[in-house]
């Protein structure tokens, strides 16, 4: 845990000299909720449609940006120093933790842009905010562990989106599931079975990948510490 906060406060201190990763994914969002609500432009989407333009502007946001933190890091050459001075599950978790929090946060400014411009009623609150979470803690751990396995690759920008937008389909079809309840259509409980499944899918990888990242990472060659 102690290696874990570690690395977690380093991608912090990065971020607030430097915060790209998290202007980039909100500058995304915002972009691809307007250009929505344009499209739609003097008609209320149903609730399906909203959940889903949601969704999908979750879904590109956290793929195009949450990756930088693995990817940047390899660019500097700074990625084998990092592994050689703590062992390769703390060092995937505090990034995965940070690009989680940077998730929440697009997250939580997309859906409160896309609601005001759209119009659209969010009749369970308690629904949507934990949907949404739970939408952006999947999403994020799914992109972080892309961003894992294509380190060294001489494509890995390129490669991270091919992978990154496959692992999050799964989990668009439980999103879209759940919002669309939240929003008013479909029935209470199909809305609760779809949250479980989000609950399911979040606990799952955020225990599996530090392992799976850190057998990957074990594979390639490079200094790291002997456990």
């Amino acid at each position: 845990m102690r290696e874990t906060l570690s690395v977690l406060k380093k991608e912090w201190l990065v971020e607030s000299r430097s915060p790209q990763a998290l202007f980039s994914g909100l500058l995304f969002s915002v972009v691809t909720v307007v250009a929505v609500s344009f499209a739609s432009f003097g008609q209320r989407p149903g609730p399906g449609l909203a959940a889903g333009m949601l969704c999908v502007a979750l879904a590109f946001a956290t793929v195009a940006t949450l990756p930088r933190t693995f990817l940047a890091e390899d660019d500097q050459s700074t990625f084998d120093l990092i592994r050689s001075v703590a062992r390769p599950e703390p060092v995937y978790s505090g990034k995965m933790l940070f690009s989680v929090a940077a998730a929440l946060v697009v997250a939580a400014s997309l859906a409160t842009v896309f609601v005001a411009l759209t119009g659209v009623p969010v009749v369970h609150g308690g629904l949507f905010a934990m949907g949404l979470a739970l939408t952006a803690v999947g999403m994020a751990t799914a992109t972080s562990l892309c961003g894992a396995i294509v380190l060294g690759a001489e494509n890995k920008w390129l490669l991270v989106a091919v992978l990154g937008l496959p692992a999050v389909l799964p989990l668009q079809f439980l999103a879209v599931g759940c919002l669309r309840v939240a929003l008013g259509g479909g029935s209470l409980e199909g809305g609760f079975q779809s949250l479980a499944g989000l609950a399911g899918w979040a606990l799952a990888s955020l225990a599996g990948s530090p392992w799976i990242a850190s057998q990957v990472w074990k594979l390639e060659s490079g200094p790291v510490r002997p456990e």
